[in-house]
């Protein structure tokens, strides 16, 4: 996407005319693809003077689209939001029904057909510890290794959170993956296979082959939508 179209692209513009200069640079704690959600992005942001935390969150919210909000502002000299962070925890939504709300629309996956939840649980824990995910990905940027840990996935069912407003309904489920990192697509992925599950097209024999045996051009899922994908947290050390 071009610059000024991604979160990291409106916080520059922001930032530039905020601090009348050029000289900024940011990084983020991880990329997510066009359409993902995030509530709880860090950035690190290198700029050429100091303005107070709460003067400059004011400053940036004042300039930045309603879809993008800076929650909090603190200093750290030695902080790496990448390198630095034990794990990331992602939530991907659906809503059981043959239609979307309007004002759910681009918050959840809408799923018309009845899938088997239990099936895609129970197939779920295949993912769990230390696996290599390149059938679980797609290229993008290089990686040293395709190796992953995955460390919890949990269902929840009747409730979610969505836009940081509770909403309890029986036709939403959420699915939380817990890791210490993700590969390009990754979750999407899981995500794509446990829907084949849930429909009865593939079974844990084929997630198990997937996971150990090399590249295998044909993936068992699509890449599930963007729409409902969260990055929820970042947990760094105390």
């Amino acid at each position: 996407p071009e610059p000024h179209k991604t979160v990291q692209g409106h916080l520059n513009k922001a930032l530039i005319k905020i601090f009348k200069s050029d000289d900024i640079y940011t990084i983020g704690s991880g990329r997510t693809d066009a359409g993902v959600h995030a509530t709880a992005q860090v950035v690190k942001l290198t700029a050429p003077f100091e303005i107070e935390e709460n003067s400059l969150k004011k400053a940036m919210n004042s300039h930045l689209p309603l879809d993008i909000r800076v929650k909090s502002i603190s200093r750290s000299d030695d902080f790496h939001p990448t390198v630095d962070s034990e794990d990331k925890t992602y939530e991907y939504l659906f809503y059981k029904a043959k239609e979307l709300p309007p004002f759910l629309n681009g918050k959840v996956t809408l799923v018309r057909e009845g899938l088997d939840w239990e099936s895609m649980e129970k197939a779920s824990k295949l993912f769990l510890g230390e696996h290599d995910f390149i059938n679980f990905s797609t290229k993008g940027t290089a990686v040293k290794t395709t190796k992953r840990t995955v460390k919890s996935i949990n269902f929840e069912y009747g409730r979610a959170c969505i836009d940081g407003i509770g909403i309890e309904s029986p036709l939403l489920v959420s699915i939380k993956f817990k890791g210490s990192g993700f590969l390009k697509q990754m979750v999407r992925l899981l995500v794509g296979c446990l829907i084949e599950v849930g429909k009865g097209k593939i079974c844990e024999a084929d997630i198990q082959k997937q996971l150990t045996c090399g590249p295998i051009d044909k993936k068992l899922g699509a890449v599930a939508s963007a729409d409902g994908l969260y990055l929820i947290k970042v947990t760094y050390p105390a």
